[in-house]
C-alpha cells in the first residue's frame, strides 16, 4: 500500500492531542540533549539527539527501560568494536567481515528475543558498526576514544529524554496498563452481552481475534510499568496472573462460539442453554456496573453465576457422534462455566490492584511467546549478507562517503528487521527519506550558515523535527504516516550531523545525500531480492507449527517436566495466532486454517486441563505409596514406573483396590481413564473421526460414573462433579475433532510439504528426542 500525500497531509494537519504532545516533548528532549552534547564538548555531538528520537516513547516507563536496554546494546557494541579494530585494523576486508557476522549475531538475537531486550541486541551490532567504521580507515587509534564518545551521547541523550518524560508523563506507563487491564475486561464483558444476539458467531470471532493480541500485549505493559515504579515491580507475577486468566475466560469464550455455531435451533432453544446464557448476561452487567463504580467497591461475585451454570451442565453427554452432536449444548455450558470462572479471578485480582492491595494469583504462572530459530537466522544472515555487500561497494570504490553508507545500511537492516512487516515498513521509510533529503540541503547551507548561538539554532531545528515528530505521533491513526515521520527525523538528524563550531561543506552534503539515496534503495531492495521472507508462507507455517504440537503434547502429557502449564500453552498459540491472522484473512480455506488453528489450541488447553484435574483427584484421594508410584509415573524422580502403575490401576478394583476406600478406587478409575484417552488422542493424527467416536464414548462412560458417584455419596458433589467436568472437556475434544480433524489433514498436505517444517526448531522440542509425525 502506497502512502498518499493526502493521507499524510491529513494526519499532520488534524492531529490527536496525544500526538501533538509527543512532538512537543520529543523537540523539547532533542534539544536539550544536543544543548548538553554542545556544552561537554562531544567529538561526535549528533548521537545525543539522535538517541533522544529513537527512544521518544509516549510514556516515562517505555522510555526508561528502552534507555536502559540501549545503554547495555551500545556498551557491548563499542567494547566489541575495540576489540575487532585492535585485532583486524590492518586488514580492512577482514575487519568489515567480522563486523558483519557481529551484526547477523545481534540481530539473530534480536529477532529471538521480545521488548526492549531485543532493541538492546540489534543496538549492540548498530553500535559496533558506527565505531568501527569511524575508526577506519584513517583512526584506528583513535578506537576508544570514539567508543567513549559515542556512549557520553548516548548517555546524554537517554538522560534528556527520561526527564522530559519524566516531568510531563510521570506513572503513564502505569496508568497506560491499568487502562489496558480495565479495556480487556470491558471487551471481554462486551463479548458475553453479546451472547444474547442471534447473530453470536460473526460478532464474536473478529473480536476474540483482536482480543488475543490485547491480552499478549499485556505482557509488554507490565515489562513498561515495572520499570517506571516499584509498586508494578512487586506486583508483577499476580499482574501476569490476571493476563493468564483473562486468556483462560478468552479460550472459554472461544470454546463457547465453537459450540453455538454447530448447535441446532432446537438446542439454542433449550430451557438449560437459555439460562445459562442468561446467568452470562447478568453476570456481564454486573462487571460492568462494577468497573463504572468507584475503585473501592467489592468486585461481583461471579462464582454465584458459575455454580449455577455448572448445575445445569449435570445432564449426561453420552451418545454417538452423529450428525445431531447431542453433547453440544452441554459443552457449550461448560464453556460459559469456565469463562465466569476465570473472570472472577482476573477481576478479583484487577480489584486487589486498583485498591492498592497485593495482588493474588494463582502462583508461578508466565507466558510463553513463539520462537523460530530458523526465521532468526535468516534474518541475520540477511542483514549480514548485505552489510557486506555495502562494504564491498564502499572497498572496491573507496568512495570518501562509503563509511557513511555502510552505517545507514546497518541502521536501517537493524530497525527494519525486528519490524512484524519488514516490506510493508520500507516504501514509507523511502518516503521520509526522500523528504529530509532536501530539507536538511536547505537548513545546513542556507539558514545554518549564518546564525550564531544555540538559540537561533534551536528555532531553526526546533521546527523540522516537532513536524516529523507529529507525523511519527500518529501511530494508530495512520502507521504509514508514522514511519515516514520517523524516517524524516532519523535521516534528518544522522545527514545534519551537528557539530560545534558548525561545518558546512556543500560537496560533503551531495555525497552524504547520495550514499543517503543508494543505502535506502539498497536496504529497501534487499528485502525483495535477498532471502526474501514471504509473510503468506510464514503465517501458514506458524499454522502448521500450532497443529503439530498438539501431537507433541499429547505424546508427552506423561512427563511433567514437560508439560506447559496453561498460561504457557496459550499464551505461545495466541501469539502465533497473532502472527498469523493479518496474512489469513482474505480467502474462505484460510478462515478454515485459522479455525483449526484455533481448535488446536482449545484441545492442547483441554488437555492440559483434564490431566491437571485428574492429576489432583488422584494425589487427595491415593493412600501414600500409591501416590509415590503414580507420580514416579508422572516424570517424578524415584520409583516404579508407568508400566507398573498402568498395571495396578487399569486391574479390576475387587483383586487390586480391596485396601483402599472407595473414594480412592474412584479417583484411580478417574486418572486411568483420562491416561487411555489422551492415550488414544496419539491415533487422531490418521484416524481423527475415531478418536472422535472413542471421545465421546469414553466422556459418556465418565459421565454415568460421576452420576453415580454423586447418587452414592449424597452432598458430596464435588466428587461426582469432577467426572462431569472432565467428561464435557473430553466431548468437547471429540466435537472439535468431528468438525475440523479434515482441515487439519488439510494442513499437513496441503499447505505444507514435509521438509518446510524443521520440528527440531520448535521452542518445545527436547534434546535427544527423535523428531515426531506431525498431525494427519
Amino acid at each position: 500500500m502506497q502512502l498518499t500525500l493526502s493521507e499524510a497531509l491529513g494526519a499532520i494537519r488534524s492531529p490527536s492531542p496525544g500526538a501533538a504532545g509527543f512532538a512537543l516533548r520529543t523537540t523539547v528532549a532533542v534539544l536539550l540533549s544536543l544543548f548538553w552534547a554542545f556544552a561537554m564538548n562531544l567529538e561526535s555531538p549528533g548521537w545525543a539527539p539522535t538517541t533522544a528520537i529513537v527512544l521518544a516513547s509516549p510514556y516515562h516507563g517505555q522510555v526508561i527501560s528502552k534507555g536502559v536496554y540501549r545503554l547495555i546494546g551500545t556498551c557491548a557494541g563499542a567494547s566489541m568494536a575495540v576489540f575487532i579494530v585492535a585485532v583486524f585494523a590492518q586488514t580492512p576486508e577482514l575487519c568489515l567481515l567480522v563486523v558483519a557476522l557481529w551484526i547477523g549475531g545481534c540481530m539473530f538475537a534480536a529477532t529471538m528475543l521480545r521488548n526492549f531486550v531485543a532493541y538492546g541486541a540489534m543496538l549492540a551490532g548498530f553500535s559496533a558498526s558506527v565505531v568501527v567504521l569511524g575508526a577506519l580507515p584513517d583512526h584506528p587509534l583513535r578506537v576508544l576514544d570514539i567508543a567513549l564518545a559515542r556512549v557520553c551521547a548516548i548517555a546524554l541523550g537517554i538522560l534528556a529524554t527520561a526527564l522530559v518524560a519524566g516531568i510531563f508523563t510521570p506513572g503513564g506507563a502505569t496508568r497506560q496498563m491499568n487502562d489496558h487491564l480495565r479495556r480487556l475486561l470491558t471487551d471481554l464483558t462486551h463479548v458475553l452481552r453479546t451472547y444474547s444476539s442471534a447473530d453470536f458467531a460473526p460478532q464474536v470471532a473478529p473480536r476474540r481475534r483482536a482480543l488475543a493480541g490485547e491480552i499478549i500485549a499485556l505482557d509488554s505493559h507490565i515489562v513498561f510499568a515495572s520499570a517506571e515504579t516499584h509498586l508494578v515491580r512487586e506486583q508483577r507475577e499476580g499482574l501476569v496472573g490476571i493476563g493468564a486468566a483473562l486468556m483462560h475466560a478468552l479460550t472459554a469464550v472461544g470454546g463457547t462460539g465453537f459450540s453455538w455455531r454447530w448447535m441446532t435451533p432446537e438446542q439454542r432453544a433449550h430451557p438449560d442453554f437459555v439460562a445459562a446464557m442468561g446467568e452470562a448476561l447478568d453476570a456481564g452487567r454486573r462487571i460492568e456496573a462494577w468497573l463504572a463504580g468507584p475503585d473501592d467497591s467489592p468486585p461481583p461475585r461471579l462464582l454465584e453465576h458459575a455454580g449455577r451454570v455448572r448445575r445445569l451442565a449435570k445432564a449426561s453427554i453420552s451418545g454417538p457422534a452423529g450428525a445431531e452432536k447431542p453433547g453440544l449444548m452441554n459443552v457449550a455450558i461448560h464453556r460459559v462455566r469456565e469463562t465466569l470462572e476465570h473472570l472472577h479471578v482476573a477481576l478479583a485480582g484487577y480489584a486487589e490492584w486498583r485498591a492498592g492491595k497485593p495482588v493474588v494469583t494463582p502462583p508461578r504462572v508466565q507466558f510463553s511467546f513463539h520462537t523460530h530459530p530458523a526465521d532468526a537466522l535468516l534474518n541475520g544472515a540477511r542483514c549480514c549478507l548485505l552489510i557486506l555487500a555495502a562494504g564491498a561497494f564502499w572497498i572496491l570504490t573507496a568512495w570518501p562517503a562509503g563509511g557513511f553508507l555502510v552505517s545507514l545500511v546497518a541502521a536501517y537492516v537493524c530497525v527494519a528487521s525486528v519490524q512484524k512487516n519488514p516490506a510493508a515498513f520500507g516504501p514509507p521509510f523511502v518516503v521520509g527519506t526522500l523528504i529530509a533529503l532536501p530539507v536538511v540541503g536547505w537548513i545546513s547551507l542556507v539558514p545554518m550558515s549564518m546564525i550564531e548561538g544555540f538559540v537561533p539554532l534551536a528555532v531553526v531545528l526546533g521546527v523540522p523535527v516537532f513536524m516529523g515528530a507529529l507525523a511519527w505521533g500518529c501511530s494508530a491513526d495512520a502507521p504509514r504516516v508514522s514511519t515516514a515521520g520517523f524516517a524524516f527525523l532519523l535521516i534528518f538528524i544522522l545527514m545534519l550531523a551537528p557539530t560545534n563550531p558548525a561545518v558546512f561543506n556543500a560537496a560533503e552534503y551531495f555525497n552524504r545525500a547520495i550514499a543517503t539515496l543508494i543505502a535506502i534503495l539498497l536496504s529497501v531492495g534487499s528485502s525483495v531480492f535477498l532471502l526474501p521472507l514471504d509473510p503468506h508462507r510464514r503465517a501458514h507455517l506458524l499454522i502448521r507449527t500450532m497443529c503439530c504440537e498438539v501431537e507433541d503434547l499429547v505424546a508427552r502429557a506423561g512427563a511433567a517436566a514437560h508439560t506447559p502449564s496453561r498460561a504457557q500453552w496459550e499464551s505461545r498459540m495466541y501469539d502465533r495466532l497473532c502472527g498469523s491472522m493479518p496474512f489469513l484473512s482474505s480467502e474462505q480455506k484460510e478462515a478454515d486454517v485459522l479455525s483449526s488453528a484455533f481448535a488446536a489450541l482449545q484441545i492442547g488447553a483441554t488437555i492440559i486441563d483434564v490431566r491437571e484435574a485428574a492429576a489432583a483427584e488422584l494425589d487427595d484421594r491415593m493412600p501414600r505409596g500409591h501416590l509415590f508410584a503414580r507420580r514416579t509415573a508422572a516424570g517424578v524422580p524415584g520409583g516404579g514406573g508407568m508400566a507398573a502403575i498402568r498395571g495396578v490401576l487399569d486391574a479390576d478394583e475387587d483383586d487390586h483396590w480391596h485396601a483402599v476406600t472407595a473414594r480412592q478406587a474412584d479417583a484411580a478409575w478417574l486418572s486411568a481413564t483420562v491416561d487411555r484417552a489422551v492415550a488414544s488422542l496419539s491415533a487422531m493424527a490418521i484416524e481423527p473421526v475415531v478418536v472422535a467416536q472413542r471421545m465421546h464414548r469414553i466422556a459418556g462412560r465418565l459421565a454415568e460414573r460421576g452420576a453415580a458417584v454423586e447418587k452414592a455419596r449424597a452432598g458430596d458433589f464435588t466428587r461426582g462433579n469432577s467426572f462431569l467436568r472432565i467428561a464435557i472437556s473430553l466431548e468437547g475434544i471429540a466435537l472439535l475433532l468431528d468438525s475440523y480433524g479434515q482441515t487439519f489433514s488439510d494442513v499437513r498436505h496441503e499447505i505444507m510439504p514435509d521438509d518446510d517444517i524443521d520440528r527440531t526448531q520448535r521452542p518445545d522440542h527436547h534434546p535427544g528426542e527423535a523428531p515426531r509425525t506431525s498431525f494427519a
